[in-house]
């Protein structure tokens, strides 16, 4: 059993600061969450919808510095920047790429609620304690910490998970590949919390709800218009979801997301959101958004459609 914390370099994310007098008004009317709540202290997940209500991209919001922060896939962060300044016009906000490494951090094993040790692996020699401001709060899903030595964003309860960014005098070494086992780990973790993560491949595939964002406060439908918000709303209070979020676990290798799921006669029933390799069970997990008559009495699900590669499906 890991009786330290893990320590994952984040290489697949990517941040975007949108900043200026207007980047409050601005992102309120583009996210999915209400932007009142991201403070300081607060950050919140996030979807950027079109205007079919499809997410384009999963985020998280936070507020540092001054400015806003987005935080998404990489491989998404050129076309997201893209849409959303075709939307700033006549506004006073800028959207800015940064190339700042984030890190993911994972509580120990043996005590996989306590994150009292936050900081404690990057105490450099010459510090032996970090200037830490307002710990009371570190508790609360989504609060962001902050210490001498950078912030940090609490994204899950048990284990304790955190995304970090340090200053740069305290970022570590990175490689350009990183570790792929402790990459995995960190999918795993994110598909066991049911936090579905977008993708270049999966963009636009599915709408908040069949991600189950409803269920994680990413929407607001008190505050307003946002892009996607009528589409959305109407589901919200009027639909009947025909789809839902899964998670699976099967003997084979990852997929690849936006694969698809095959029911017990060859047809295509849904599809993978994203999967990783998990080494504690020796099995492979993922999500996937499927239609509610293939899990609903439980049926045989299968990853090809010769039937080669069964799989099991439990709705979240």
């Amino acid at each position: 059993m890991n009786k330290k914390p893990t320590l994952i370099p984040l290489i697949n994310d990517a941040l975007i600061a949108v900043s200026g007098k207007d980047a409050f008004d601005f992102l309120q009317g583009q996210l999915s969450c209400d932007m009142q709540r991201v403070t300081e202290w607060q950050a919140s997940l996030a979807a950027y919808c079109d205007h079919k209500g499809r997410v384009l991209a999963s985020l998280y919001v936070c507020y540092i510095q001054d400015r806003y922060l987005l935080r998404l896939d990489c491989s998404l962060a050129t076309s997201i920047m893209e849409r959303l300044n075709k939307y700033i016009i006549m506004a006073d906000v800028k959207l800015t790429q940064l190339h700042t490494p984030l890190l993911g951090w994972i509580a120990a094993a043996d005590n996989p609620q306590s994150d009292a040790n936050l900081w404690d692996c990057f105490k450099p020699s010459e510090l032996s304690n970090p200037a830490v401001i307002q710990e009371d709060t570190h508790y609360i899903l989504n609060a962001i910490r902050y210490s001498s030595y950078g912030w940090a964003i609490k994204v899950a309860m048990s284990p304790a998970r955190y995304i970090i960014c340090l200053l740069p005098k305290y970022q570590p070494p990175l490689t350009a590949s990183g570790d792929h086992n402790l990459s995995q780990l960190w999918g795993v973790c994110d598909i066991t919390d049911g936090i579905a993560h977008i993708t270049d491949l999966t963009s636009g595939l599915f709408t908040p709800h069949m991600l189950n964002l409803h269920k994680h406060d990413t929407i607001s439908f008190t505050k307003g218009c946002f892009v996607g918000q009528e589409i959305i709303a109407r589901t919200q209070h009027l639909g009947r979801l025909k789809r839902g979020l899964c998670l699976l676990v099967f003997d084979c290798d990852v997929v690849k997301p936006a694969s698809a799921v095959y029911n017990q006669r060859g047809q295509a029933v849904g599809q993978i959101v994203s999967s990783y390799d998990n080494q504690k069970l020796n099995k492979s997990v993922a999500l996937a958004v499927i239609h509610n008559s293939a899990v609903k009495p439980p049926a045989p699900l299968y990853l090809d459609i010769k039937q080669q590669l069964p799989l099991n499906a439990n709705q979240l």
